[in-house]
């Protein structure tokens, strides 16, 4: 049985996505709440299909209101020639205990086009042919703007302070 504490968490994860994929707040929170008054409110966040309907909408809704910008990221990707093809990290891991605090860190400085690619195909899990159609581009270039998005999101995260070591650090203050 669905309550109101999981109808605001479901409400909760449109807006992260929307966030994740736009990097602004009032766009987020604007088209979220459409999608959510679309379905007539927070009753309606009880189903799965409802839910899967709702955050397909907020995610063609945050698309659509950022073609301009989308669509010059990828010209500009388009142009620039990537020598990213390896990242040297020396004995970095992913931290087990990162949050969703480092993962939004993480993600949103990632440029528009790349970040939206990483987030349809890999956290959204879309295929390359219906991202390429939600991003107005091709197949080539979603899968070039994924690998970049995929090596900043690794390099923003190794630059990220590992909880663990700040767990670590203060139990040595302590000690």
């Amino acid at each position: 049985m669905h309550t109101i504490t999981d109808a605001y968490r479901s409400a909760t994860d449109l807006y992260w996505i929307a966030f994740l994929l736009t990097a602004r707040p009032e766009l987020s929170l604007s088209v979220t709440i459409d999608a959510i008054n679309s379905e007539n409110g927070l009753e309606c966040m009880c189903s799965l299909q409802t839910l899967e309907r709702l955050r397909k909408m907020v995610i063609i809704a945050v698309l659509d209101a950022m073609h301009c910008e989308i669509d010059e990221s990828a010209a500009q990707m388009d142009v620039q020639e990537s020598h990213e093809h390896f990242i040297t990290i020396s004995a970095w891991s992913l931290d087990l205990n990162i949050g969703k605090a480092q993962v939004e860190e993480a993600l949103v400085p990632i440029e528009t086009f790349p970040r939206c690619a990483l987030l349809l195909t890999v956290f959204e899990g879309v295929q390359l042919e219906d991202a390429a159609a939600l991003l107005h581009s091709d197949r080539e270039l979603i899968s070039r703007g994924r690998m970049r998005g995929l090596l900043a999101l690794t390099r923003n995260l190794a630059s990220t302070p590992s909880t663990t070591s700040v767990l670590h650090e203060r139990v040595a203050q302590r000690a």
